[in-house]
């Protein structure tokens, strides 16, 4: 099993996985519902108001007869009202899309995260399944010794604890595999997700994180939706403003006598004299309260980000050093030819693989912790 320190992509993607994920996922198929039925819902609000039909019959005195009347209206706002209701809810409808676009970032990261642990847990398994090899041909030498009564029985038993230990952490890596394929198989809808790669692809990280969240922090699907929410607000503050104008109607009226009618048109007007101001008010908080989120949201995603671009340039430095050493000072296969030889003794081999598996499990836990913190830099 060989490691680079440098290959050809950020990181790896998953992309046919997190695709497939995104396609068959029940929670996003549910949150697209969901965004279709907040845009079915936002253009009711720009809707005419239903027309008002009256009826009345009036009884009359003195033998002057009854009388009928007959009235339908039907009321609008100004044009201009209609206009800036309309842009308002298409800042609604993009809220919504927005929500989408940060929940589905969420549910990706996780995939994304919960790929990165699969692979780490090939990498070991394979580890430990050479390690168990190994163990295992040498407690068989080790068998055949004993019984030629060339070994003591506490190095019959040494081997065999090895062996025990190497065998008990592969199954434990291999139900910990089991359990995140199992996990991304509900996201995936209840499809299979089949993840082989037992190595990990990325390069690396620039050092100007400055100049990385200058280009990249108005892409984050949360900042999206800070600045999408604020601008919905400032769209709905127009609003406001313009129900300050006059709503007209305009109708039909027809008044029948014994001995006369009476039919015509009939103009009325709505004057906001108590509601107005107070809309406008209420707006002009929400559109405060935005801001403030916003620049929240900015500050917020700056510093978290910051956090994790550290953690990864640190990280990165910690791999290339253990990967330096992996590539330039394993002393494996020196181990396997001295204990051979009978240079050194069976319960310091045992020492130093046990020091070597350590030394590589913990190379490999360097590099998915490194992974997990750039998959939180995509987006």
């Amino acid at each position: 099993m060989s490691f680079s320190c440098a290959t050809t992509a950020f990181s790896q993607d998953f992309s046919a996985i997190l695709n497939s994920i995104e396609q068959h996922s029940l929670s996003l198929d549910a949150s697209r519902q969901e965004v279709e039925a907040a845009k079915a819902d936002s253009r009711l609000d720009n809707t005419l108001d239903d027309p008002e039909i009256g009826f009345g019959y009036l009884f009359g005195s003195d033998g002057r007869g009854n009388r009928k009347d007959f009235s339908i209206s039907q009321s609008f706002d100004f044009p201009t009202v209609y206009s800036q209701r309309s842009k308002f809810i298409k800042e609604q409808q993009r809220v919504a899309d927005l929500r989408y676009l940060s929940e589905r970032q969420q549910l990706l990261l996780k995939a994304r995260k919960l790929c990165i642990e699969v692979v780490y847990c090939n990498a070991l398994i394979l580890h430990l399944e050479e390690d168990e090899e190994k163990t295992t041909a040498i407690a068989n030498s080790y068998e055949k010794l004993y019984e030629q009564g060339e070994a003591t029985e506490i190095e019959l038993r040494k081997t065999h604890q090895a062996v025990i230990t190497f065998a008990s952490e592969c199954r434990e890596f291999l139900a910990m595999r089991d359990n995140l394929l199992a996990e991304l198989q509900y996201m995936n809808g209840g499809e299979p997700v089949v993840i082989s790669d037992s190595t990990f692809t990325h390069t690396p990280l620039s050092t100007d994180f400055d100049q990385w969240l200058k280009e990249n922090l108005d892409r984050h699907p949360d900042m999206q939706l800070a600045v999408g929410e604020l601008q919905a607000q400032q769209s709905a503050l127009k609003v406001a403003k313009g129900s300050q104008l006059p709503r007209l109607s305009l109708g039909y009226m027809a008044e029948i006598e014994r001995d006369e009618n009476y039919h015509g048109i009939t103009l009325g007007m709505s004057l906001p004299l108590w509601s107005a101001g107070k809309k406008v008010k209420a707006a002009k908080a929400h559109v405060a309260a935005a801001e403030s989120r916003e620049r929240d949201a900015r500050l917020q995603l700056a510093t978290q980000l910051r956090g994790v671009y550290n953690e990864a340039l640190q990280l990165q430095e910690s791999y290339h050093h253990y990967a330096k050493h992996i590539s330039g000072c394993d002393v494996s296969p020196l181990l396997d030819k001295s204990v051979e030889k009978g240079q050194i003794t069976l319960l310091t081999y045992y020492d130093e693989l046990q020091y070597s598996h350590d030394f590589y499990e913990a190379l490999l836990a360097t590099e998915r912790d490194l992974e997990l913190r750039k998959a939180e830099l995509m987006f």
